[in-house]
């Protein structure tokens, strides 16, 4: 009887997928200035799970100046090579640097954490095209994205303030749904390398293995018991 239900649950077990589906996995062109749609439509308030790896060099072909998903940097920019880019932009850009660009609401400091900057002192417009445009840098409003973030967006034609952060993922849903696009931060594409890879997962799409688990261990008791009253008979 036991063996049975040992049985039993194995070929549940066996038959319940234990992760959700993958919609959509690409590497996103750093060099890219206009949205990557991922083709995944989404009604409102449904939601799916976004992880995102990789880095990007902002300045690939130019310099050094390397980040990660939410636009944080690899590694500290040097100063070692006067007159570079990577040089230049290290004298705002890293961590807890100052002064930092006042212009727009900025209190002077790098408050980034891991540094970073949504503000372009060498290329014109100074911000990108998307996003929040200030200066403040201890402002924590999604909409605010450093360059080489990566960010994204439901609607259908997005405007600057239609963009959130993406960073490294999460879940994400939209209010009114849409088809998912995504997008590298940055005001200069043609010299950028690297890419991130975005990788979208149905959180509906399969039971979570905890509710698989959960359902196993609810089997197995009950065969436990059953075998338990058969021995004594």
């Amino acid at each position: 009887m036991m063996n049975r239900v040992i049985f039993g649950a194995a070929f549940f077990l066996a038959s319940v997928p234990m992760s959700a589906g993958v919609l959509f996995t690409s590497l996103i062109n750093p060099t890219q200035f206009t949205p990557t749609s991922t083709g995944i439509t989404l009604a409102a308030n449904q939601q799916v799970n976004v992880t995102v790896t990789g880095t990007v060099d902002l300045l690939g072909n130019d310099g050094v100046w390397p980040t990660h998903p939410d636009g944080s940097l690899v590694s500290p920019l040097s100063s070692a090579q006067p007159g570079s880019f990577t040089a230049f932009y290290a004298t705002y850009v890293n961590p807890g640097s100052s002064p930092y660009p006042q212009a727009f609401g900025g209190d002077g400091v790098n408050h980034f954490a891991g540094g970073g900057t949504n503000f372009d002192t060498v290329n014109p417009g100074t911000f990108a095209a998307i996003g929040k445009q200030t200066t403040d840098t201890q402002d924590n409003d999604p909409h605010v994205m450093r360059l080489g973030s990566l960010a994204y967006t439901f609607a259908a034609n997005p405007g600057q303030m239609d963009w959130q952060l993406l960073g490294y993922g999460g879940l994400i849903s939209s209010p009114t749904g849409g088809t998912l696009k995504v997008m590298v931060v940055d005001t200069a594409y043609w010299n950028n390398t690297g890419g991130f890879t975005v990788t979208v997962n149905d959180i509906a799409a399969t039971p979570e293995p905890s509710a698989a688990w959960l359902a196993f261990s609810g089997i197995a008791l009950v065969g436990l018991v059953r075998s338990r009253i058969w021995r004594r008979r």
